[in-house]
């Protein structure tokens, strides 16, 4: 009985470690999506920037775009 319990215990902590590990792995790849997603949006601004410019530069030549 002891025995089965102590065995249980192991098998419980091991467990344990591997959820942690996935866990980890897990949050690690959601920032890294987040840190490509905040790229993506550094980005689109950076063209809205230059968009505006060319606009302000000569509003007739953009719009033929």
């Amino acid at each position: 009985e002891l025995e089965s319990i102590r065995r249980r215990k192991q098998e419980l902590l091991g467990e344990i470690q591997r959820l942690r590990h996935e866990l980890s792995e897990a949050i690690s790849e959601v920032e890294g999506l987040e840190a490509n997603e905040g790229s993506k949006t550094l980005q689109r601004n950076r063209k809205m920037g230059m968009g505006r410019k060319k606009f302000n530069m000569d509003p007739k030549k953009v719009r033929k775009f």
